[in-house]
């Protein structure tokens, strides 16, 4: 092969951008980005949460950070930006997800329960029905939370302290289920 063809293989291979990790979960497909205001934010991994001894599939979730890591506490900073979208998999009336994450959230913030006591009662009575297929989004951008949801009346807003729960409901050290968190963190 010429020096001239190598060269210009060699400038093709450097040009042709990199294919981002989008994946697909029990037949949920998650982009391989999306967009937190600027901030563009990449799948770190994704996973389906389970319940009962039967481990029906409630919903899948991913993860989106800036940096891929599989390192739970540099994505749970303060500072950093994070999404979890999650895709039910089965109807779950609006009261068992509302004590499914008042449970999450109260474990997962541990000593601090106390304190998001009230924002956890304002957004237990904001959680609509979910329905397959609808979605939540949780989001963590400049110290605050925002949530969507399919179905729900506004975006609910809440603390730090309440984002904080969130994500270590998912990615603590005692997370709603040991096998999502691993998956979210890429650690499958």
């Amino acid at each position: 092969m010429s020096r001239t063809l190598s060269l210009a293989l060699a400038l093709a291979l450097v040009l042709v951008p990199v294919t981002a990790l989008a994946l697909d979960v029990n037949g949920v497909h998650f982009e391989d980005t999306v967009q937190v205001g600027d901030q563009t934010l990449v799948i770190n991994g994704a996973g389906t949460r389970h319940a009962t001894i039967f481990n029906v599939n409630v919903y899948v979730a991913a993860l989106y950070v800036p940096t891929r890591t599989s390192d739970a506490s540099a994505i749970i900073r303060p500072d950093v930006t994070r999404q979890v979208v999650l895709v039910m998999k089965r109807d779950v009336d609006a009261e068992t997800m509302a004590n499914a994450i008042r449970e999450g959230l109260t474990n997962a913030a541990g000593s601090r329960a106390s304190a998001i006591s009230s924002e956890l009662d304002a957004f237990v009575a904001w959680v609509p029905p979910m329905r397959e297929r609808n979605r939540m989004t949780v989001t963590f951008s400049g110290g605050r939370l925002s949530v969507t949801a399919t179905g729900a009346h506004g975006t609910f807003h809440g603390s730090a302290a309440m984002g904080d729960a969130f994500f270590r409901m998912w990615l603590g050290a005692h997370p709603v289920e040991d096998g999502l968190r691993d998956e979210m963190l890429g650690r499958h």
